[in-house]
């Protein structure tokens, strides 16, 4: 039995979740700051080598080794189990 990918808005995001996009594994270990109705957080890459190997996001902001995710509460997010 398949069950369906587990999906969070921006604001039910915390510390210690991974988050998938386009093509990353992103795990937020920083505080996720407060804008308003928007949330923001510098997460680290966990997949950098898959990520450039895709070739989907330049190889120069992948070598930085952190994304940026941010969102307000309608934004949704794809989580993996860590």
């Amino acid at each position: 039995m398949t069950t369906a990918p587990t999906t969070k808005t921006t604001h039910e995001l915390r510390e210690g979740d991974i988050v998938r996009s386009h093509g990353m594994r992103l795990l937020i270990d920083q505080e996720i700051e407060v804008y308003d109705d928007t949330r923001a957080t510098s997460a680290l890459i966990l997949n950098p080598e898959e990520v450039i190997e895709i070739g989907f996001v330049p190889r120069r902001w992948i070598e930085r080794g952190r994304w940026r995710i941010q969102g307000n509460e309608k934004a949704r997010w794809r989580i993996d189990a860590a």
